[in-house]
């Protein structure tokens, strides 16, 4: 089987698991059709519980949206240090966390991630370039306090 790698903005992703830090994938999933999961008729909050109720938060990933809901407006490299890391990796567990729930959390009437080259954590929070801060969306939030992942 030949490995292909696609291009996420700052982040390269190969179509295998992919464990990040403590971070350990689910088993390889199986390619779906992107009309399968009746995302493009579900609001984004719906989406987010869905995904979310699909393949639940780890530990680390739990971290990374903790740290967003609870320090609005910062920037990656202060989000990577409130979760004990250095430079900007925060942004990239936050694309790893995004990437793994993809074909839920992306809207089906939207351009395709991969033929894009879309920032995929543009589905959870709202990045201001100005500032190169970020901001968890506010439904997003809502959701992810209803269903307890923000701890």
């Amino acid at each position: 089987m030949q490995q292909t790698s696609r291009f996420y903005g700052f982040l390269r992703l190969r179509r295998t698991e992919f464990p990040v830090g403590e971070m350990n994938s689910p088993a390889p999933r199986a390619p779906r059709s992107r009309q399968d999961n009746g995302a493009d008729l579900q609001p984004r909050a719906d989406r987010v519980r869905t995904a979310f109720s699909r393949i639940p938060l780890s530990e680390l990933e739990q971290s990374v949206l903790a740290a967003l809901a609870e320090h609005p407006d910062s920037t990656a490299r202060e989000l990577s240090e409130l979760c004990g890391w250095r430079g900007n990796v925060w942004q990239s567990h936050l694309a790893v966390l995004c990437a793994r729930r993809r074909d839920t959390l992306w809207p089906q009437g939207g351009p395709d991630p991969e033929e894009q080259g879309c920032f995929l954590h543009g589905l959870l929070t709202h990045y201001d370039p100005v500032d190169s801060t970020f901001r968890m969306r506010s439904d997003v939030h809502a959701v992810l306090e209803e269903i307890g992942a923000l701890g």
